[in-house]
């Protein structure tokens, strides 16, 4: 529109809802978002909409009333009789793992030896909603809150802000279904969707790697830290979570593994006796990126192509390298597979009970 000189003043004014949360959330994301390029072959670049991370964590470790009751350490509950007790967030074995991984960082030579050194678990949620009364505007927003906010304060929409915005695939569905026909072409749009997601989640990535943490004065604790932003967690549908994980998309009878997070063949899923092993993220990302190469490499010959697409069927992956495998989860073997848990409103009510 700008390039060709749109009128917006002139234009008819319809508040969609896109419009109404930009009016609502512009001043609390900080003012105006980052914009970057992102490219898609054979079409016109696209505009990537993301807001700076630690501003927006600044913003809600500052608000007091907010963060009233937050949980800042580990608490290992156990009953009576000796048995784990499982409630809060920071009764899990994650938060565990994440405090001996930041006590790891606090151990090295170069790190500040007089803040103390605190686990902030950082949660996204992905979903594309309709952005328009008529159903056929959809946008994808990434939002962001942390695990420190007691559950009762992290339902409200307040303790959540938007990191960025996944603009839809610039093809139309009569295009993109062309394109998922031809060989060269099948999974541009998932190549897409993750250049998206690396733009929008650079600024977390540059904070979860830094292993000196951030500096940050929190009003609830009367005192300043050096806070520890690790992703540990992503919400969303069975669906999106495949896309999150470059996995299938796909949940005929023939499919190797029905689940991005274990190995259990479709063929097995009723069998409640059958094994299930969780997938280890580095072994994925090996076997990904070697087949990756391959196909890169003899584009137009089939040797070695056909045993490259085979082994990743047989782990269900697409030669797509997930946003998310650049992120270390404190050491979590299990990666981006392991925290992206099922949603019980899909796998359930939607799936089991259906």
């Amino acid at each position: 529109a700008q390039y060709s000189k749109y009128k917006f003043s002139s234009a008819p004014v319809f508040r969609t809802a896109l419009h109404q949360m930009h009016a609502k959330y512009a001043n609390v994301s900080g003012g105006s978002p980052i914009s970057e390029i992102v490219t898609v072959p054979g079409y016109q670049p696209m505009h990537v909409y993301h807001f700076n991370f630690l501003q927006q964590a600044d913003r809600l470790f500052s608000d007091s009333e907010l963060m009233k009751d937050s949980l800042w350490d580990y608490d290992c509950s156990v009953s009576s009789s000796g048995e784990r007790l499982f409630s809060k967030l920071n009764t899990g074995d994650f938060w565990h793992l994440g405090v001996e991984y930041v006590s790891q960082r606090a151990s090295l030579p170069t790190a500040d030896k007089v803040l103390p050194h605190i686990f902030c678990p950082v949660i996204l949620f992905i979903d594309s909603t309709l952005a328009d009364r008529i159903g056929r505007l959809k946008v994808e927003p990434v939002l962001c809150s942390f695990g420190n906010i007691c559950g009762e304060k992290r339902r409200l929409a307040s303790s959540w802000f938007i990191l960025g915005f996944i603009p839809p695939y610039p093809k139309s569905s009569v295009e993109a279904a062309a394109d998922r026909a031809k060989v060269e072409s099948k999974h541009d749009q998932i190549v897409y969707y993750h250049q998206c997601l690396k733009s929008i989640l650079q600024d977390l990535l540059a904070t979860d790697i830094n292993p000196d943490g951030h500096e940050m004065f929190i009003p609830s604790l009367g005192t300043t830290i050096r806070a520890h932003f690790k992703l540990s967690l992503v919400i969303g549908d069975t669906e999106g979570h495949d896309k999150v994980c470059t996995h299938y998309c796909s949940y005929s009878s023939n499919i190797q593994r029905v689940s991005h997070d274990c190995d259990l063949p479709q063929s097995k899923s009723d069998d409640a006796d059958a094994n299930c092993d969780f997938v280890n993220m580095n072994d994925i990302k090996a076997i990904v990126s070697e087949q990756i190469a391959v196909l890169k490499e003899r584009p137009r010959q089939n040797i070695g192509i056909g045993e490259a697409r085979k082994k990743l069927q047989t782990i269900s992956q697409v030669p797509v390298m997930s946003a998310f495998l650049d992120f270390d989860f404190c050491g979590d073997p299990h990666g981006i597979f392991g925290c992206c848990p099922f949603e019980r409103l899909h796998a359930w009510l939607s799936g089991i009970m259906k």
